[in-house]
């Protein structure tokens, strides 16, 4: 049995643009509260 792996080029959060690095690292809504809540957690402005 072959099994296929799909790979969307949407974002995996909203699914609204194209998922780059960039997008994924500083522009996604949903990762820069995580990297908000990160560097609030290690007390880092």
């Amino acid at each position: 049995m072959k099994r296929e792996i799909t790979f969307y080029s949407r974002c995996f959060f909203y699914g609204k643009t194209v998922e780059t690095v960039d997008h994924l690292f500083i522009q996604c809504e949903v990762t820069g509260q995580l990297w908000i809540f990160f560097l609030r957690l290690k007390n880092i402005s």
